[in-house]
């Protein structure tokens, strides 16, 4: 066996461990748009329709915000496989994750022509925090990632029909991916203009096919008002001041140095937040590897520089920019960037540098290992709304002895119709909802009433008989018997 095929099937077995260790664990709990997908799918599984009863819908009305269909059929077949539980709307995207390494040696491999650029991308990909944070949970925008790479390499092996599904895929899984994949597909056709007549006649049917593909998303997403719900609100255009100094301040925001190299998204559920999306290790290697595609200007430094600047596009159109999830297309061209850089100056530093290189990149590694894999299930456990299963399943080894139960707002519904679970369509039963802050439940009538609500509810007829904790310890909702 060749020493690059050892090498590369080292780093999809480490891919594999970081991507599925303590997967269900670590973030702590499923956040309401992972609850979202994973009830929808059940739904799905079990009527053929969603959870507001359309019947194989291209868009999923969720909240309200219409989500795109892949990630949630990808999650029917794996609630087929291993049921309804948090493994199962996980998997789609920790599978996605490890898949990416593949793509991305095989990317680079096409476009350079080198084993160690390849090894290197596709090592980067595999052990990049932007990466490992978002194939960790339901994260659609993970899946089109390895969708876009995947048809990106394919167009490239000139197997157009098959990179065209691609692209197709990417549309339908991700709202970020609707506005980048036609502007890579064009990259593409002008980068490669010059070879593309030789393709004409396989260029066509491919062109052809992708776009019947994308009809029934352009018809339900485009044509109507269920594709508008979340971009009208969350439009640039809808912050003060000026569109155009708006949109190129969210822009440049993108490639800020603090937010790609020291303390990234602050977001907690895309960050650790105290490090950058990419190791600091990498900002000389990036900015060497331009260095290097710029002197060169070959066709592959064009197509990686295009990539990115096309992949901030999305973020740089919403309110809040930078932002790591509607960033992460870039990702994979930050990575190949890094690693043309990387291998610069392997190949012209003396051995003494060399090793200095592997020690800063091995501590690198293991200080950001241990803030995930330690520190950040603890830190931001209220980021991924955790409690609510626990809570559940505590309610459920007690209801019996329970006529009524009564839950504070603060407990989103979606929880409650996935963890118990109730079918779609059923009425809550002995469920009610009420506001803590506004008033207390009804009395007990003479009849066993449970509250669930959050620490600070008093009510001198209730009585804690289970108080639920995050991973962090800290206290997120109270049982009580009244």
């Amino acid at each position: 066996m060749k020493l690059s095929t050892i090498c590369l099937v080292l780093i999809i077995i480490l891919t594999s461990l970081l991507r599925f260790y303590k997967l269900t664990d670590d973030p702590p709990h499923l956040y309401w748009d992972e609850a979202a997908i994973a009830y929808n799918a059940y739904s799905v599984n079990l009527t053929g329709k969603d959870e507001w009863g359309e019947k194989y819908p291209v868009l999923f009305k969720s909240f309200g915000e219409y989500k795109l269909p892949f990630y949630i059929y990808a999650t029917t077949v794996s609630q087929k496989i291993f049921g309804l539980n948090d493994f199962s709307v996980r998997l789609p995207s920790a599978l996605a994750g490890t898949l990416l390494i593949l793509a991305s040696y095989y990317l680079v491999k096409q476009l350079f022509f080198t084993q160690k650029t390849a090894l290197l991308a596709s090592l980067f990909v595999a052990i990049a925090p932007w990466a490992l944070q978002f194939s960790r949970a339901g994260f659609e925008a993970n899946v089109a990632l390895l969708f876009v790479t995947l048809g990106v390499f394919l167009f490239l092996r000139q197997k157009l029909v098959v990179s065209f599904l691609f692209f197709a895929a990417a549309i339908y899984t991700y709202q970020g991916a609707v506005i980048a994949t036609p502007l890579i597909l064009a990259l593409l056709v002008f980068v490669h203009h010059k070879i593309l007549h030789p393709w004409g006649k396989r260029l066509l049917p491919a062109v052809v096919l992708f776009l019947v593909v994308i009809w029934p998303f352009f018809s339900s997403y485009v044509l109507s008002d269920k594709g508008h719900t979340r971009a009208t609100s969350e439009n640039f255009l809808n912050m003060p001041g000026s569109p155009a100094t708006n949109f190129v301040t969210n822009y440049v925001s993108n490639y800020s140095l603090d937010y790609l190299f020291f303390h990234g998204d602050q977001d907690g559920r895309h960050s650790v937040k105290k490090l950058g999306q990419l190791y600091l290790w990498q900002l000389p290697t990036i900015f060497i590897g331009l260095y290097v595609l710029l002197r060169r200007r070959t066709t592959a430094g064009c197509l990686i520089i295009g990539w990115i600047l096309i992949a901030n596009l999305p973020p740089a159109l919403t309110t809040v920019s930078p932002h790591a999830l509607r960033g992460l297309l870039a990702m994979v061209g930050w990575q190949i960037l890094s690693a043309v850089g990387a291998v610069f100056l392997l190949t012209r530093l003396p051995r003494f540098w060399r090793f200095l290189g592997v020690a800063i990149f091995a501590y690198a590694l293991v200080v950001y290992l241990h803030l995930y894999y330690v520190h950040y299930p603890i830190a931001y456990a209220a980021d991924w709304q955790d409690g609510r299963r626990q809570t559940i399943a505590f309610v459920k080894s007690v209801e019996a002895n329970y006529d009524h139960i009564y839950i504070g707002k603060d407990f989103e519904p979606i929880y409650l119709r996935l963890y118990w679970p109730i079918e779609p369509g059923k009425e809550l039963g002995k469920f009610v909802y009420f506001d803590p802050k506004v008033e207390p439940p009804p009395g007990p009538s003479g009849q066993r009433s449970l509250i669930i609500a959050p620490p600070w509810f008093t009510d001198p007829r209730a009585n804690v008989i289970r108080q639920i904790k995050m991973a962090g310890g800290e206290p997120i909702f109270n049982v009580y018997d009244f």
